[in-house]
Order: C-alpha cells, then sequence, then structure tokens
C-alpha cells in the first residue's frame, strides 16, 4: 500500500515542484518580453515622429506641408499606427491618417490627452506615455508649422499626435520567444 502511495505521491510532488519553479521565471520573462517590445515601439515612434519634425523644421513652409502630408502618410501606413495627426497653433487637426478629423479640435479626438499635448508645447520636449489598459503608446511632439505674416523666424508650433498599438508587437515578441 505505501509503495502504491509512494509511486504516485513522487511525480505529484515533482510536477508540482517544477510548476512552482518555472510559473515565477515564466512571469519575469514575460515582463521583460513586453519591456522589450515597449522599447522597441517607442524607437519605431520615436523615430517617424523625429522625422516629421525635421521635415516641418527645415526649408520653405510652402515646400513643408506637402512633403509633410506624404510624410504623414508614409508614416501612417504602418499596421500599428491607429490615429496620427498634425494639429496646428490654434489646436485644429490639419492632416490626418484618417480624413474625418481633418478640421476638428484635436482634443474631441479618442485617446488625446489635452493636459499631455500641453506639457509638450510648453516645455517644447516630446511626450510619451504608455496607455497599459489598452496596450497603446502616445506621443505628443511639437512641432515648427511657420512664421506669422511679416516675420522672419518661424514661430508657430503645432503638435504631432501618434496613438501606437502595442498588442501585436508585445504578442509577436511573445511568440517569437516561445518558439526557442
Amino acid at each position: 500500500m505505501s509503495r502504491v502511495r509512494l509511486r504516485v505521491l513522487l511525480p505529484v510532488t515533482l510536477f508540482v515542484f517544477a510548476v512552482f519553479a518555472t510559473v515565477p521565471l515564466g512571469l519575469f520573462r514575460s515582463a521583460r518580453i513586453r519591456a522589450d517590445a515597449l522599447d522597441a515601439a517607442r524607437e519605431t515612434v520615436d523615430m517617424a515622429m523625429t522625422q516629421l519634425q525635421e521635415t516641418f523644421a527645415a526649408g520653405d513652409e510652402s515646400l513643408g506641408f506637402p512633403i509633410a502630408s506624404r510624410r504623414l502618410a508614409s508614416v501612417a501606413v504602418n499596421p500599428n499606427v491607429i490615429t496620427l495627426f498634425m494639429a496646428d497653433d490654434a489646436g485644429n487637426v490639419t492632416a490626418a491618417n484618417h480624413n474625418a478629423l481633418i478640421g476638428r479640435p484635436a482634443t474631441e479626438v479618442e485617446g488625446f490627452d489635452p493636459g499631455t499635448a500641453r506639457t509638450a508645447a510648453t516645455k517644447n520636449r516630446n511626450e510619451v506615455v504608455e496607455d497599459v489598459a489598452s496596450d497603446r503608446l502616445r506621443g505628443y511632439y511639437p512641432v515648427v508649422i511657420g512664421a506669422e505674416p511679416g516675420k522672419l523666424r518661424a514661430d508657430r508650433m503645432g503638435l504631432l499626435f501618434i496613438e501606437y498599438d502595442l498588442a501585436e508587437r508585445v504578442h509577436r515578441a511573445r511568440s517569437e520567444a516561445l518558439a526557442e
């Protein structure tokens, strides 16, 4: 009788021990995979948005807008880009990946946070925020959009906004990790 118990008890004990030993490791690895995917997404977003900022900063505004609109469209082709737009100094959307957004106030766009946008604009600093609940990355990038009439220096500031979906990138990273 005790031999039967030992035959059952020993494998069950080893199995339980193995599960409890690997679960913390799996949780740690999952968190690391998510952090790596987030870093890669931030880098992708930052590179694309910096290029858009530079397009506006360089050269004549009459040449800059069509070029920037094409570049905005090329960035929006990325399937992870949910929303991408440029707002002028009055806060109205002037170019976007969804035509329905053009002409609307930026504050009406879902996911747009006026407080973070204000911080980015007043500090003239890029702000990138992760929304863990919706698995999205939102970026606010100040951009020079031109000069007031009669002024030589470009002093009108607008804002580039991007909402980037992290779910696909995290899922792909986890799948690659499982394949290893």
